[in-house]
């Protein structure tokens, strides 16, 4: 039934985004570009402050603490940067792709099938918006077209130095710092990730006219999305699983998966990419899964 109500991709042959080039890409970004991205709000919400960075700074109240946690985040985010403890790596791959219901087929550059990816469909009527029910295989070119979509994945990481200095820290009893690193470690892993995307569109083409400012890039004011196994719109860790088997992700820069799937360093980020014009973020009841 939710099947008869699904987003309709719609999109012609010269309306999908293909990259300039198909496979699997290292990306090597400076540690200036990356920071640049970061979204400090989560920083300030660590530490039960509330607000929204810059106007955080300035609120009445907490300002001047804020002000001050701000300060000492900048000087240990430069001490970690000049102790070489950060290691920031990216990995991303372009596959050639089509649809059938909740599964996407993937291929290589000369039509080769790599794999089968399948996702959850939205069931209940208190999650269909407008009547939509949304699964993120809607957003992939469906089988029969007579031209295929472009899938992505990517990971990144800030690297194992960091947890590693943190716990350094902690034995020490420098409590603050240790979690500052953690905390800092985090921000700039979401930055990646940030990074990386933009990257990523433009590669595809429609993001090379981007004059996005942070913020903006916060607000997600871009074309396609990014969605990340566990989350709303794709609760089943296991698509973890095929990241890692098609982008080499522990050969190539390290990162481990967990007996549960968890993401070792834990300041990392894995996901999807989709490009459509119209992909959204969506919630689907993660009880639904067997």
């Amino acid at each position: 039934e939710a099947r008869k109500h699904k987003f309709v991709y719609g999109l012609k042959k010269d309306e999908v985004a293909h990259p300039s080039q198909w496979g699997v890409f290292e990306l090597y970004p400076t540690f200036d570009e990356v920071k640049a991205l970061i979204d400090w709000s989560p920083l300030f919400w660590a530490w039960g402050l509330k607000g929204t960075y810059p106007q955080i700074l300035n609120k009445p109240g907490s300002g001047e603490e804020a002000q001050k946690l701000f300060q000492d985040a900048q000087k240990i985010l430069d001490k970690m940067y000049r102790s070489q403890v950060l290691k920031l790596k990216s990995i991303v791959g372009f596959f050639k792709a089509q649809s059938e219901n909740e599964t996407i087929e993937i291929f290589t550059e000369d039509e080769k099938h790599l794999d089968e990816l399948v996702f959850m469909r939205q069931r209940r009527k208190k999650e269909a918006v407008n009547g939509t029910y949304y699964c993120l295989s809607d957003f992939i070119a469906p089988k029969g077209s007579d031209f295929y979509d472009s899938f992505g994945m990517f990971m990144v990481t800030t690297g194992f130095e960091v947890e590693k200095k943190a716990e350094e820290l902690k034995q020490a009893g420098e409590d603050y710092e240790s979690i500052m690193y953690k905390a800092l470690a985090d921000r700039m892993a979401e930055a990646l990730a940030e990074w990386t995307h933009r990257e990523v569109r433009k590669a595809h083409g429609y993001g090379k006219k981007e004059n996005l400012s942070v913020d903006d890039l916060i607000r997600e004011k871009y074309r396609g999305i990014r969605p990340a196994p566990g989350y709303p719109a794709c609760p089943d860790h296991r698509a973890k699983l095929q990241i890692w088997k098609h982008l080499g992700v522990e050969k190539k820069i390290g990162a481990l998966l967990t007996e549960n799937l968890a993401i070792s360093p834990a300041s990392s980020v894995a996901g999807l990419y989709f490009h459509h014009p119209q992909a959204k973020y969506f919630h689907v009841d993660a009880n639904l899964l067997s």
